[in-house]
């Protein structure tokens, strides 16, 4: 699943969640197989603290830089926007059930109508994870969390990777 750098930032910083970036060096063959190319940053983000959005920058740069990869190695696996997903979920994951060749039942349909639906608040509670929420509307709303001048310094920071997903008019 990918996600657009600006709402996994978003996120990031709502829950403050921060990231050991020292467990990337603890583990020699993943450094070694998979982020050499961010050695130095991550080296950089171990010994010293960083901001949030400049360690969700990273993050996002590492685990879509992995995205391409897999990608790349694995043409039969799924690879989807986690807001194409947002902008129409059920058409979304009755494709992805039906390649999964799982039932997709009225139950199922409910759950997913259940968590997405537009009567469900657009925002997540500061401390919640995973709430129901009104998926469409909550797609863009990190426009609103984010300001000018921090959108463009995420994407200034992403860009080398997050242009194989994401256009100009994404931003």
């Amino acid at each position: 699943l990918i996600r657009h750098p600006a709402a996994f930032a978003s996120s990031i910083r709502r829950l403050n969640w921060r990231h050991r970036f020292s467990h990337f060096l603890n583990q020699p063959l993943l450094m070694q197989d998979h982020l050499g190319l961010f050695e130095a940053e991550i080296r950089e983000f171990a010994e010293h603290e960083h901001d949030i959005l400049d360690q969700a920058i990273l993050l996002w740069r590492i685990i879509h830089h992995m995205i391409l990869k897999y990608q790349d190695a694995h043409k039969d696996w799924f690879f989807l926007r986690h807001e194409d997903m947002s902008e129409d979920p059920l058409s979304h994951f009755e494709y992805l059930f039906k390649n999964l060749n799982l039932d997709f039942t009225e139950h199922v349909k409910t759950v997913i109508q259940d968590y997405t639906d537009s009567s469900n608040p657009t925002e997540a509670r500061k401390d919640h994870v995973f709430t129901k929420r009104d998926s469409k509307s909550n797609v863009k709303s990190w426009k609103k969390k984010l300001t000018e001048k921090e959108i463009v310094r995420l994407r200034t920071g992403v860009e080398d990777i997050s242009k194989a997903f994401y256009s100009d008019e994404d931003w």
